[in-house]
C-alpha cells in the first residue's frame, strides 16, 4: 500500500500513508477553521467595546504582522476591543464566574470544579459558591426579543427558531464536538479488536503496542473531552433557553389584560412548560447524532453480513409507525395534563392567599379536599400520557431486540446459508447491530419527549401570541391632541381603536365619552386639570370601573378615553403589598428621596407604626403583608400612590380599611388647608363610600344603578352629609395614639437557613416515597422490572448456550427469537406496574400530605412562610415528582438489575471462551463500565429530583401544625350537634401573642375579660392595629393564648379546632372568592360539617342572593346563575363582600349557628347599601349572639355595649346612646 492509498497505515512502515495525513492533518482541520470563521468574527463584531484603542492596539498589530500574516493581524484589531487585560483576571473571575474565565484545558477536564468541590466538601453549596454563568438573561432577552419580533408567528416553528437565532454561536459551536464524539464511539470496537489480534500474537511488535496505547489515550481522552464540551454546549442551551423564555414570559405577563391573568397560565408555562422547551432544543442535538451513528453503524455492518442489514429496518418501519401513533397521542395527552396542572396551580394560588380566612371560616380543610380532589383527577388523566410513553419504551426495547434476531436469522437462512456462522463472527454480528439498534432504540425513546415536549412549545407559543391588552386611550399635550396612539406599558405603540374620540378639552385631565363597559352605559366625564374629582355610588354600579377603564385595564365596548399626561398612580381597593421592606414597598422604582419619603409617611400615619416596629421601616412587610394589619397595608399603598409624584392620582376606596380617627388624619393632610393635593399640581380622582369626603372635592359624579354617570349638586352634597353623620370626626385629630399591637413581625425564612436541612441523599427518603405505594404494590413493580431487566439480558446468554452447545443447530433460534420478542413486552409491563402501582399513589400522597399540612399549619407559620415558597411546593416539587422522577427511577432500577447481570455473564464467560468471546460479549451487553456510567447519571437524576420528595417531607416533618387534646375525638363525640345553642361567651384573662413558641413572642393583647350573654350584639373598636381582628382570631383558637375562653360552658380547647370554626359563622374583612361555582361560594361547607343540618338547595341560595339586593343576583344570573365561574364574574371588592354575607347567611341556616363574627364585613360598602346589608344581619342573626368589628358607624348602631382595645388591652363601654366609634372614645 502506497502513499496515494489512504491507509490509514502505511505498508511495510509504522507510519501513515501520505494521503491519510493531508486529509485527516491539512484538509479537515481548515474546513472546520473556515468553517467557524463567520462564526468567530460574528461574536467579535456582535462584544461591546471593553478597551478603547490606543498604543497596545497599535504595538499588538504590528507585532501580528510581523508574527503572523496579514489576515491575523486584522483580525486582531477586531479581538482586542473585546479583550479585557490579564491583570483584570480575578475581577473578572468574581464578576464572570469561574467557568467563563477558565481556559480550554480546565474546561476539558473540569480541573475550574476543583475550587467548588473543595468548599462542597467543607460545607453545604449555596448558589453564591458556584459564580455565575458568563452570560446576562437581560441580553439574551434582547436578542430573542427582536428576533421574535421579526418571527412568523403563524408558523409553527416561530419560537423555537427565534431562540436559535438568538443565540446561533452556541447551537453551532455544540455541533463539533458531538462530531468527535462519533469518530471516537466508533473507533472503538476496531481498537478492542486490534488490541485483542495484538495480545494474542506470541511476538507482538513493540512499536505497535504503543502505538495502541497512544491510540487508546487519544480516543478515550478525545472521547472525555468531546462529552465535557458538548455537555457544557448544550447546558448553556438550556440554561440560555431558559432565561429568555422566563424573560419572554413576564414581559409578556405584564402586558396582558387583567382576564388573562387572572387564569395564572404563567405559572404553569415557567415551570413545566419553560422546562419541556428547553428540553426539546436540547435533545434536537442529540437526535440528529444519533441518526448519522445509525446510517454509519448500517454501513459497517452491510459489509460484514451483506443484505442481511436491510432487516434491521424491519422492526424501524414497524416501531415507526408505532410511534407516530404514540406520539400523537401523548401530544394530546400532555396538554390535557398540562392544563389540569394550570387549573390546579391557579386554584391553590388563590388558596394560598386567601389561607387566613380560610381557616377563620373554617374552610381551609375543605380548600385541602377540593386540590386533593383536583390531583387525583389530573393522575387520572396524566395516565394517558403513561400509556403512551410505556408504548415508546416497548417499541425501543422491540428495536433493540428483535432487530438482532432479524439479522441472525436473515444470516443464518440467507446470506450465510452454506458457510454458516463462526462464534467469532455470530458475536461480532451481535455487537455490529447493537452499534445500529442502540441509537435507533435512543432515538425511539426519545419521541415522546419531542411530543410532550412540542406540546409545551406549543403552549408557550401561543401564550407569546396572546393578544395583548389594547391601550384605547389617547394622550394629549397642551393645546393640541396628539394622533391615536395606542401604547404598551413600555410605550411602543399596538394597533388603533376603531372609534376616534372628539377633540378633548386641553383644561382636562380625563375626559370619558360615551363609555360602555360591564354595568356602565355611555358614561361621560370631564375631571379638570388640579382638581379633586370624587365617584360614589350603590355597590357593583361601575366606580372601579370607571378607574380601571382610566386605567386602560378594562376593554371597552364603545366610547373613548382621553388623558392629559401618562404619568399617572393608582391604588386599589384591596392594597398589594410586596414580601419586601415597608420603604421599598413605598419606594418602589423611583428615586429615594428622603425628605419626600418621610413627609409621605407622616401624610398616611405610619409615623407611629414604624416607631413601634423592631426594624422600623426596614422591616418586611411578608408575603401578602402577613406581617401588617389591614390598615397598615392599605396606608402603604396609599403611600406608594403618593409618593411616585405623578399628575394623575386614582384612589378606589382607599379609606375602606381604617378606623375612623386614622382616616381622619389622612384626610386632614390630604385635602385640608396646606394638604398633600393643595401643595402639588396633582390631580385627583377617588372612589368612596364614605359621604364626609364628598366634601373635600371640587366636583362629585354619583354612578347609579343603570350605570349612569351624573355630576352631584355642591348644595345636596352639603345636606346629605351633614343630615346623615352629624358627628363625624374633626380634622385635628392626632396620630400619637395608634398603635401596632396586632401587627406580628416575623422574618420570612430564608433559603440560607433552609440549606442545612437539604440532605437527600438518604434512604430513608426511597422508603417515605415507596411508603406511599404500599409494600405489595412495590414488591410486584420490583418483581416486574427485574423479570424485564432478565428478559432484555438473556439472549445473549442463550446465545452463549446455543454456542457452546450445538453451533450448527439452527434450530435453536426459534427460542432466541422468542426471547427477543418477549422483551418488549416485560418492558411495558414494568413501566405500567410502576405507573399504575407505585407513582399513581405515590403523587397523590405527597400532594395530599401538602395540602393537609398547609391546612392543618398555624397561622404564625403561615404568616412566616413566603406564599411563593409554599406555591412552588404545589407546582414545581408536584412536577418533579410526577413528571421528572418516573424518568429516572425506572431507567435507575433497570440498570442495577441489569449491571450485575452483564459481570455474572462476562465473569463466566472469561473462564472458558477464546480471548475475543468475553470482548464481543462486552460489546453486545454494553460495556458494564459504561453502564455503570449511566447508572451513575440516572441515580444523580434520581437524587435531584428525589429533592422534591424530601422538600416535601421535611415541609411535612418541620411544619408546626395546630394540635387537638388527644382525647379530642372522644370529646368531639360528647358535643352536641346543635352547639352552640345559645352563643354566649365567657373570656377570663386571656392573654394572646403572635410568634408564642419563638424566642421574642409578640403580645397581641394581655389580661382580657369579657362576659358576653346570649344574643347580644357587641361592637369591637380601637385604632387600626389595636388588637381587634386578633381577638376575633383567639376565639377562633387560631393564636396561642392563655386564660379560659367558654361557649356555652364549654372551654374552646376541648373542641377540635374544625369543628369550632364550622359552627361558627364568620364574615371575613376580605370577601373570600373561592374557585369554583357560584353555588359553591355560597354553600362550600359539606353535609358533614354538623350532622342533622339543614339541607341547602339552590331555591335557598337564590333567595338570599334577591334579598340582599344591589343588583347582586341581577348581575350573576344572565352569566350562568348558580353554575357560573366566580372567577369570570369579576365582581367588585363590594359585591364579594356581598356573597360573602350570603354565604354566611346560609351557612347559619343550614348549620343553626347561635354566634357570628363579623370583621370589617361592610368596609367596600356604600352607606345606602351598609345600611340594607345592616338589616339583613339584623333580622337573620337576631336570636344569635354577634360580635362586630368595625369602624363604620352604621355597623355598630344596634350594639348593646362596646369592647374597646387600647394598648392592647380591653375595657368594657355600655352603649348609652352613642352609636358611632369617636362617640364611645370620647
Amino acid at each position: 500500500m502506497g502513499d496515494d492509498m489512504f491507509g490509514p497505515q502505511l505498508q511495510g512502515a509504522f507510519d501513515f500513508t501520505l494521503r491519510f495525513e493531508l486529509i485527516f492533518f491539512s484538509i479537515v482541520p481548515s474546513i472546520i477553521w473556515f468553517a467557524a470563521l463567520p462564526f468567530y468574527v460574528y461574536s467579535y463584531l456582535k462584544s461591546p467595546p471593553l478597551a478603547h484603542a490606543g498604543l497596545l492596539l497599535w504595538t499588538k498589530l504590528a507585532f501580528a504582522l510581523s508574527l503572523v500574516a496579514v489576515q491575523a493581524a486584522a483580525l486582531a484589531y477586531f479581538h482586542h476591543p473585546a479583550s479585557n487585560c490579564y491583570h483584570r483576571h480575578k475581577d473578572l473571575r468574581v464578576s464572570l464566574g469561574r467557568e467563563a474565565t477558565a481556559g480550554f484545558w480546565s474546561r476539558s477536564f473540569f480541573f475550574w470544579m476543583n475550587g467548588i468541590l473543595v468548599i462542597g466538601f467543607q460545607r453545604n453549596l449555596t448558589k453564591d459558591d458556584i459564580g455565575d454563568i458568563g452570560f446576562e438573561t437581560e441580553a439574551l432577552y434582547t436578542e430573542f426579543a427582536r428576533c421574535w419580533e421579526k418571527a412568523n408567528k403563524e408558523s409553527k416553528f416561530a419560537l423555537l427558531l427565534s431562540c436559535i437565532q438568538a443565540v446561533p454561536e452556541f447551537f453551532v459551536f455544540v455541533i463539533l464536538p458531538r462530531f468527535l464524539s462519533i469518530g471516537f464511539n466508533f473507533s472503538q470496537p476496531f481498537l478492542l479488536q486490534r488490541v485483542v489480534s495484538t495480545v494474542s500474537e506470541e511476538h507482538p511488535d513493540p512499536r505497535v503496542v504503543a502505538s495502541l496505547i497512544g491510540a487508546t489515550a487519544l480516543i478515550y481522552t478525545g472521547k472525555s473531552m468531546c462529552a465535557a464540551w458538548y455537555n457544557s454546549y448544550r447546558l448553556k442551551i438550556r440554561i440560555g433557553v431558559r432565561g429568555m423564555l422566563l424573560a419572554a414570559l413576564y414581559n409578556k405577563t405584564v402586558r396582558l389584560s387583567t382576564d388573562e391573568l387572572s387564569k395564572a397560565a404563567a405559572l404553569t408555562l415557567m415551570s413545566t412548560d419553560v422546562n419541556g422547551t428547553q428540553g426539546l432544543i436540547s435533545l434536537s442535538y442529540e437526535s440528529w447524532a444519533k441518526l448519522i451513528e445509525i446510517g454509519l453503524g448500517l454501513g459497517i455492518l452491510a459489509a460484514f453480513v451483506g443484505a442481511s442489514c436491510i432487516f434491521t429496518l424491519v422492526p424501524a418501519i414497524i416501531s415507526s409507525i408505532l410511534s407516530t401513533f404514540a406520539t400523537k397521542k401523548m401530544a394530546r395527552t400532555r396538554k390535557r395534563w398540562n392544563e389540569r396542572i394550570e387549573v390546579r396551580v391557579a386554584d391553590t394560588s388563590s388558596m394560598l392567599s386567601q389561607i387566613k380566612d380560610l381557616k377563620m371560616t373554617g374552610l381551609a380543610p375543605i380548600m385541602a379536599d377540593k386540590l386533593q380532589q383536583q390531583m387525583n383527577s389530573e393522575v387520572k388523566i396524566s395516565m394517558g400520557d403513561r400509556h403512551a410513553r410505556s408504548l415508546s419504551w416497548a417499541i425501543s426495547a422491540l428495536v433493540e431486540t428483535a432487530a438482532p434476531a432479524l439479522v441472525i436469522g436473515a444470516t443464518l437462512f440467507w446470506t450465510r446459508a452454506s458457510t454458516g456462522l463462526s462464534v467469532a463472527d455470530f458475536y461480532t454480528t451481535l455487537a455490529l447491530t447493537q452499534m445500529v439498534t442502540a441509537p435507533f432504540a435512543s432515538v425511539l425513546v426519545s419521541l415522546p419527549y419531542w411530543a410532550t415536549a412540542w406540546a409545551s412549545v406549543q403552549r408557550v407559543q401561543e401564550y407569546l401570541c396572546k393578544e395583548e391588552r389594547q391601550d384605547y386611550r389617547t394622550f394629549y399635550m397642551d393645546d393640541s391632541v396628539s394622533e391615536k396612539m395606542p401604547l404598551n406599558p413600555d410605550g411602543s405603540e399596538l394597533g388603533q381603536f376603531t372609534d376616534v374620540p372628539a377633540k378633548p378639552d386641553s383644561t382636562s385631565a380625563v375626559q370619558l365619552n360615551n363609555v360602555s363597559v360591564f354595568s356602565l352605559r355611555n358614561a361621560c366625564l370631564k375631571v379638570p386639570k388640579g382638581s379633586k374629582t370624587m365617584l360614589c355610588g350603590p355597590v357593583g354600579s361601575g366606580k372601579s370601573t370607571i378607574l380601571k377603564a382610566i386605567l386602560g385595564e378594562v376593554q371597552l365596548q364603545s366610547g373613548d378615553v382621553s388623558l392629559s399626561s401618562k404619568s399617572v398612580a393608582y391604588c386599589e381597593q384591596e392594597p398589594w403589598v410586596l414580601n419586601d421592606t415597608i420603604e421599598q414597598n413605598i419606594i418602589g422604582n423611583s428615586a429615594r428621596d428622603s425628605d419626600r419619603l418621610w413627609k409621605i409617611i407622616n401624610i398616611c400615619a405610619l409615623t407611629s407604626d414604624l416607631d413601634r416596629l423592631p426594624d422600623g421601616i426596614m422591616t418586611l412587610a411578608g408575603s401578602e403583608g402577613c406581617n401588617l394589619s389591614g390598615g397598615q397595608k392599605q396606608r402603604i399603598s396609599l403611600a406608594r400612590s403618593l409618593y411616585v409624584g405623578a399628575d394623575l392620582v386614582l384612589l378606589d376606596d382607599v379609606f375602606s380599611a381604617l378606623d375612623i380617627p386614622t382616616a381622619s388624619i389622612i384626610r386632614h393632610r390630604l385635602f385640608g388647608k396646606g394638604g398633600y393635593f393643595q401643595e402639588e399640581p396633582t390631580t385627583l380622582i377617588m372612589a368612596t363610600n364614605i359621604a364626609q369626603h364628598l366634601e373635600d372635592a371640587d366636583f362629585v359624579f354619583e354612578v347609579n344603578a343603570d350605570g349612569q354617570v351624573q355630576a352631584v349638586p355642591q348644595k345636596r352634597i352639603l345636606s346629605n352629609t351633614s343630615a346623615s353623620e352629624p358627628n363625624r370626626c374633626k380634622d385635628n385629630v392626632s396620630d400619637n395614639g395608634t398603635d401596632s399591637k396586632e401587627t406580628s413581625v416575623v422574618q420570612v425564612t430564608s433559603s440560607d437557613t433552609e440549606i442545612k436541612h437539604q440532605r437527600y441523599g438518604d434512604w430513608a427518603l426511597y422508603g417515605y416515597f415507596f411508603r406511599a405505594a404500599g409494600l405489595r404494590n412495590v414488591i410486584l413493580w420490583l418483581a416486574a422490572i427485574m423479570l424485564a431487566a432478565i428478559v432484555e439480558r438473556f439472549p445473549p446468554i442463550y446465545v452463549r448456550i446455543w454456542q457452546d452447545n450445538h453451533p450448527h443447530n439452527n434450530l435453536y433460534f426459534i427460542g432466541y427469537a422468542i426471547i427477543s420478542f418477549a422483551n418488549p413486552v416485560s418492558n411495558m409491563a414494568c413501566s405500567l406496574a410502576y405507573f399504575y402501582l407505585v407513582n399513581a399513589a405515590a403523587a397523590r400522597s405527597l400532594h395530599r400530605t401538602l395540602a393537609n399540612t398547609t391546612s392543618r399549619a398555624t397561622l404564625d407559620f403561615l404568616t412566616k412562610e413566603d406564599t411563593g415558597v409554599l406555591l412552588n411546593r404545589f407546582s414545581q416539587d408536584i412536577s418533579a415528582a410526577t413528571q421528572e422522577l418516573p424518568l429516572y427511577v425506572m431507567p435507575t432500577s433497570w440498570l442495577f438489575f441489569t449491571i450485575f447481570i452483564d459481570i455474572g455473564v462476562i465473569a463466566s464467560g472469561a473462564n472458558y471462551a477464546s480471548p475475543i468471546l468475553p470482548l464481543f460479549l462486552v460489546l453486545v451487553n454494553g460495556c458494564p463500565r459504561e453502564l455503570l456510567s449511566e447508572w451513575i447519571s440516572m441515580w444523580t437524576g434520581t437524587e435531584t429530583s428525589m429533592g422534591a420528595v424530601a422538600r416535601t417531607r421535611e415541609f411535612a416533618q418541620t411544619t408546626p401544625l395546630e394540635e387537638d387534646l388527644a382525647d379530642s375525638d372522644s370529646l368531639a363525640a360528647a358535643i352536641p350537634d346543635n352547639w352552640p345553642q345559645s352563643g354566649s361567651v365567657e373570656v377570663e384573662n386571656v392573654s394572646a401573642s403572635y410568634q408564642a413558641d419563638s424566642a421574642t413572642p409578640r403580645s397581641a393583647f394581655e389580661n382580657v375579660s369579657v362576659s358576653i350573654p346570649s344574643g347580644k350584639k357587641v361592637g369591637i373598636v380601637g385604632r387600626t392595629g389595636s388588637g381587634k381582628t386578633s381577638l376575633l382570631l383567639t376565639l377562633l383558637n387560631l393564636l396561642e393564648h392563655s386564660g379560659t375562653i367558654s361557649i356555652d360552658g364549654v372551654d374552646i380547647r376541648r373542641v377540635p379546632r374544625n369543628m369550632l370554626r364550622s359552627r361558627i359563622t364568620t364574615i371575613t374583612q376580605s370577601g373570600i372568592e373561592l374557585p369554583g361555582s357560584v353555588r359553591f361560594n355560597i354553600n362550600p361547607y359539606p353535609a358533614s360539617i354538623c350532622p342533622g343540618q339543614l339541607e341547602v338547595t339552590d331555591d335557598m341560595m337564590v333567595d338570599v342572593l334577591c334579598r340582599i339586593g344591589a343588583g347582586l343576583w341581577e348581575s350573576i344570573q344572565p352569566r350562568g346563575g348558580l353554575d357560573a365561574d366566580m372567577s369570570k364574574l369579576q365582581l367588585s371588592q363590594g359585591q364579594k363582600q356581598l356573597v360573602q354575607l350570603a354565604r354566611a347567611v346560609v351557612h347559619k341556616q343550614s348549620v343553626g349557628s347561635k354566634l357570628v363574627l363579623v370583621d370589617e364585613g361592610s368596609a367596600s360598602l356604600d352607606q345606602e347599601t351598609e345600611r340594607r346589608v345592616q338589616a339583613i344581619i339584623d333580622d337573620e342573626f337576631q336570636a344569635c349572639t354577634v360580635i362586630t368589628v368595625s369602624h363604620r358607624p352604621a355597623a355598630l348602631q344596634h350594639v348593646d355595649f362596646f369592647v374597646r382595645m387600647t394598648d392592647g388591652r380591653a375595657e368594657v363601654v355600655p352603649s348609652t346612646g352613642a352609636r358611632t366609634e369617636t362617640d364611645v372614645d370620647r
